[in-house]
């Protein structure tokens, strides 16, 4: 079957009347798609068709928060805050800068601040496999651990007690240590990235849903003493984000806001993946801060080809979303978002599927790449992990595995 505009309009007709939502602008992203169909491949229609109206919208939503907030500075979280920030300047005139950020590195910071919670959190509860009790003492200390129960999984069941025994040990003192260091040079990298503007308020642009990295800043912040004014402007917001808020946070979501609606919100905390691949800067994973704050990185898993690939779909992306904004302004509702990003993301086409579903993923927060967006899987989908499938609709429409 060929992946057209019209095949994909009536998909998001079917959908939107199936899930109850408005059938606003839905003709109007179908005209400016026609104007748009001659692409070369799947990828590139995806982005130009599904991507780039929904991300018109979210920066139309976007320009609308930071009205609210004069003098305020925009900053893009990295990776994916590049395209955000590229966004902005294009289609709203927004002067918008990157900072260099990630849950892994922030809540260890977040922990040498003092904030034992967010250890908990890096240690199980963000994490897509559990790590053992030798990986754990690797990645917080940089040291070997050979005892009996190097190979026992932390999980939520045995990590209150393991901190504990680090605790008599010495061995959370020293973590702590070595965290309290690492929140130092974040800070720094902070503050070389908020000297791009006014400090009056800072407007945290990102795609992630929890609040883990804005909850994180928020203790580093009251440890070192630095006073700053943040309001969090996420793609969505699940209910998890109502922990962050608990902390003094304050943040708002576009597609969802803490949780709800519950479908999107749910939806798009199964596989955010999907945004990820085409807003994320083709670089390595952020792994450090030098001293003076320099971000350092890791090696980038995609090859030439696929780094080369994102940048040609975030130039269509860019070009195009410019385009639907100028078209349709006020039309690029919240509504037609679900609409858009929750079709591709449950009820994908035969194209979508295979032209997408190889594109290799990390596994979390080590930075790695141990997965693909959608493998084939046996077994009942209702019991897939994150590891085993990111994107539990592509997956049901590929071959199964062979038991």
């Amino acid at each position: 079957m060929t992946y057209t505009p019209d095949i994909l309009h009536d998909a998001e007709k079917a959908f939107a009347l199936r899930e109850g939502l408005p059938l606003d602008g839905l003709e109007a992203v179908h005209e400016l798609r026609a104007a748009h169909h001659d692409l070369p491949t799947p990828w590139h229609r995806i982005a130009v068709w599904i991507v780039a109206p929904v991300l018109a919208g979210f920066a139309h939503w976007l320009e609308q928060q930071t009205k609210r907030h004069e003098h305020s500075l925009f900053l893009g979280v990295m990776r994916e805050g590049r395209l955000l920030c590229r966004l902005m300047q294009t289609l709203s005139g927004i002067p918008a800068h990157e900072i260099w950020l990630n849950r892994n590195l922030s809540m260890l910071a977040a922990f040498g601040c003092g904030d034992d919670e967010a250890l908990v959190n890096w240690l199980v509860r963000t994490r897509l496999q559990p790590l053992t009790r030798a990986q754990a003492m690797q990645q917080l200390l940089g040291k070997s651990y050979s005892g009996t129960d190097a190979s026992k999984p932390v999980t939520s069941d045995n990590v209150y007690a393991l901190m504990e025994d680090w605790k008599k040990t010495g061995a959370l003192d020293q973590a702590r240590a070595h965290s309290f260091a690492l929140a130092d040079r974040l800070l720094k990298h902070w503050q070389s990235a908020c000297k791009a503007g006014p400090q009056s308020h800072i407007l945290l642009a990102d795609f992630a849903s929890a609040g883990n990295i804005q909850r994180s800043l928020v203790a580093v912040f009251a440890a070192k003493r630095h006073t700053v004014a943040m309001t969090g402007l996420n793609f969505v917001t699940t209910a998890g984000s109502q922990w962050a808020e608990k902390t003094g946070c304050l943040m708002h979501g576009w597609l969802a806001e803490r949780g709800e609606p519950e479908w999107m919100a749910q939806t798009y905390a199964r596989t955010p993946e999907l945004i990820e691949i085409f807003a994320a800067a083709p670089t390595g994973p952020l792994q450090d801060y030098q001293a003076n704050g320099t971000p350092v990185f890791g090696t980038s898993f995609l090859t030439a080809a696929q780094q080369e690939l994102i940048r040609d779909l975030q130039k269509r992306i860019i070009d195009t979303a410019a385009v639907y904004y100028r078209q349709m302004g006020g039309e690029l509702t919240v509504e037609l978002g679900r609409c858009l990003w929750g079709r591709l993301h449950v009820d994908p086409k035969t194209a979508e599927v295979e032209c997408m579903a190889d594109w290799p993923l990390d596994a979390g927060l080590d930075g790695s790449a141990r997965r693909v967006l959608a493998a084939r899987v046996k077994g009942d989908p209702m019991g897939w992990t994150k590891m085993q499938t990111a994107w539990p609709a592509g997956s049901r429409m590929l071959p199964k595995e062979k038991s």
